[in-house]
């Protein structure tokens, strides 16, 4: 049966039921928005077999640390993190005396606050943390990291959260999960922290466990695909299948 698509992406629900469409993948409210994906780039480079030591900057300066598994590049209270976006050369910096969690959201720009081993994500503006392979991630998904332009940032790839979005684990303080169309799973993302039930128009808008539907609604499992949309009916999206762990995802109609 043909869904109805009766929701735009920023205007009221009307009294008429029907599967809503998937938000369009923007995360922010104010400043610099992202509307794309991590998407393919510059890999990492490799270490020498049995390097031990921190690698040259690109500029002739200091050696550089390691942005995975070399803490011994840096002092016990420092961080390994992106000193240059255009060049990828690193430096080790002070850790923050209250460092946030992994996947919680984050805020500012040089992404102080994160804890060792991650980095504040433009994209989603949590704290990310670093990969240099599938392995290195409990979801298996490393992605290239991007500028606030959308560029690769050499050398420097991040996790997917491959998040529960009704538990929004591993998503920490002030992050949701949400469902990112460009690379096809879920992710941890900074919230806008609208409540449930008031209207929505971003991907991030609403508060943890909660998705935007035109309002923020409960997600729900297991989602069916259906003409009518019932309250409290779990509903697929009319233009959108989310899965995780093998179940469909969507939302419960208000």
């Amino acid at each position: 049966m043909a869904r109805l698509r009766w929701v735009t992406l920023g205007v009221a629900l009307a009294a008429y039921a029907g599967a809503c469409s998937y938000p369009t993948f923007s995360f922010t409210t104010g400043g610099s928005s992202s509307t794309g994906g991590n998407g393919g780039g510059a890999s990492s480079s490799s270490d020498g077999a049995g390097a031990s030591t921190s690698v040259s900057s690109s500029s002739g300066g200091p050696p550089m640390c390691r942005l995975v598994g070399h803490p011994e590049d840096c002092k016990t209270n420092e961080r390994c993190t992106i000193q240059d976006e255009g060049t990828g050369d690193t430096h080790c910096v002070t850790l923050d005396a209250s460092p946030l969690s992994p996947y919680a959201a984050c805020s500012d720009v040089n992404d102080t606050r994160c804890p060792k081993g991650t980095w504040c994500d433009h994209h989603t503006k949590v704290c990310k943390p670093m990969c240099t392979a599938m392995a290195d991630c409990p979801s298996h998904n490393c992605i290239q990291a991007l500028t606030t332009g959308g560029n690769a940032i050499s050398g420097l790839k991040v996790c997917l959260a491959h998040c529960d979005p009704v538990l929004n684990t591993p998503c920490d303080l002030g992050a949701t999960c949400v469902y990112d169309k460009t690379e096809g799973d879920l992710d941890c993302a900074r919230s806008n922290g609208v409540q449930p039930g008031d209207p929505c128009s971003k991907l991030a808008d609403c508060t943890a466990g909660f998705v935007c539907a035109g309002t923020c609604e409960p997600w729900c499992s297991p989602a069916i695909s259906q003409s009518t949309c019932a309250p409290g009916d779990c509903t697929e999206f009319a233009d959108q299948i989310i899965m995780f762990n093998g179940d469909f995802y969507g939302y419960v109609c208000p």
